[in-house]
């Protein structure tokens, strides 16, 4: 992903990002996914304040713990934090990922790939009790509806009458 840095005045080459403070140059990067932050890093770093902020030990330690592990402490925070990242984006299979994430101890990605795992069962269950109902079978979608009531919940997801 490239991005283009604009100039508010061409005659002195200002950006918008030559206003803010330092500080809020970081927190405008935790707005990034993962994923997008990797993919946006060269551009970034073309850029000599966000540069500042990608090459510090500290930014990665503190995307490594919001991002990957609060349990697990990285040795190499910018270089792991990518691998971790890039293995976690191209393993497919949701169950996969789980044991990834557990075998590492990554309880962020772990949580993460939970939620997913719950939302992708929940829409399951829902098309499994469409089609109950769709067939007559009553008593399966009450079954499919108590099943997944406590996911409901737990993620606040409200009923859609079919």
């Amino acid at each position: 992903m490239e991005l283009r840095f604009y100039y508010l005045n061409p005659n002195n080459k200002m950006i918008y990002f030559d206003l803010l403070p330092y500080e809020l140059l970081e927190v405008l990067l935790s707005w990034f996914s993962p994923v997008e932050l990797l993919q946006s890093r060269e551009s970034l770093e073309s850029y000599y304040r966000f540069a500042g902020i990608l090459t510090s030990e500290e930014f990665w330690i503190r995307r490594w713990k919001t991002d990957i592990s609060s349990i697990i402490d990285p040795v190499l925070p910018n270089v792991q934090y990518r691998d971790v990242i890039q293995t976690i984006s191209s393993i497919k299979n949701i169950d996969s990922r789980l044991i990834y994430s557990a075998v590492h101890g990554y309880d962020i990605t772990l949580q993460q790939t939970l939620k997913s795992f719950d939302e992708n069962k929940l829409a399951i269950l829902g098309a499994a009790k469409v089609l109950a109902n769709n067939k007559g079978h009553i008593k399966i979608a009450d079954l499919i509806t108590a099943y997944s009531e406590p996911l409901r919940t737990k993620y606040n997801i409200l009923h859609v009458k079919n």
